[in-house]
């Protein structure tokens, strides 16, 4: 807690309750982060598992049937290995930024 900000971490598997009100395309994809008011517990955030631009891009690709699993994972680490969570970083800044 830094007096602004009082963070907990949940394991996913003990907090199903928690996931399954913030599944990703019906799945149940980590990390998530789920900001809620103090005082109301009213979800003001929920950002994850990924930024915008490759959680998109792998959802095409796994939609086209010429692609395998692994053929979609390999993208996506290129991917993440070429942005260096930079796509990352500025999500979060933004989510951060719309809270003051």
């Amino acid at each position: 807690s830094s007096g602004k900000i009082d963070l907990k971490i949940l394991w996913r598997d003990e907090n199903l309750d928690l996931i399954d009100q913030n599944l990703t395309n019906g799945g149940r994809a980590i990390p998530k982060l789920i900001i809620l008011d103090a005082e109301t517990l009213e979800e003001l955030v929920v950002w994850g598992p990924r930024p915008k631009i490759i959680q998109d891009l792998i959802t095409e690709w796994r939609q086209d049937p010429l692609l395998t699993h692994a053929d979609w994972a390999e993208r996506a680490h290129a991917w993440y290995g070429k942005d260096k969570t930079q796509e990352t970083q500025k999500e979060l800044k933004n989510v951060i930024l719309k809270l003051k």
